[in-house]
């Protein structure tokens, strides 16, 4: 199974992102149709993630963990409306930290956003994502997005 990672060359940050409920409610907007979410880590309340087994999926790709150690607890989700509406609907009432650390989303062999320490840093879409959809979505967010290329710094 392959390791899948950004491509690190060129992608747009998009900064200022802070309420989860707001993001999952957003995803499905700037990601095409089959797309996959993937959460690490977090501190799941029990009812959380009872929610988060029913809906996910066997994983087919593999990500590269964000978190060597301890090893952490991982979950693949379809990235379908009525699961963001309800992860969104859950978020509210949840703190960050108890949702996930990292989040990735990716479609077939291709990572197309990656967030390290999600809901705190900015998040990294593929630069394969076109800057109106990208805009777009950062609007909803009332977010900042801006194009980065490899040695321009973060």
């Amino acid at each position: 199974m392959n390791q899948l990672e950004l491509n690190m060359a060129k992608w747009w940050e998009v900064s200022n992102v802070r309420e989860a409920a707001s993001f999952f409610r957003a995803l499905p907007s700037l990601l095409p149709e089959n797309s996959i979410l993937y959460l690490e880590g977090g501190e799941h309340p029990k009812a959380f993630r009872s929610f988060l087994k029913t809906r996910s999926l066997e994983p087919q790709v593999r990500i590269s963990l964000s978190t060597v150690f301890p090893k952490p607890y991982f979950i693949h989700l379809p990235l379908l409306t009525d699961t963001m509406s309800e992860l969104a609907r859950m978020a509210d009432s949840l703190a960050e930290p108890e949702i996930c650390d990292h989040l990735h989303c990716y479609r077939d062999e291709t990572i197309l956003l990656s967030w390290y320490n999600a809901f705190f840093d900015p998040l990294m879409v593929s630069h394969s994502m076109s800057e109106s959809a990208v805009g777009s979505f950062a609007a909803q967010l009332s977010a900042d997005h801006r194009m980065v290329q490899s040695g321009q710094g973060a």
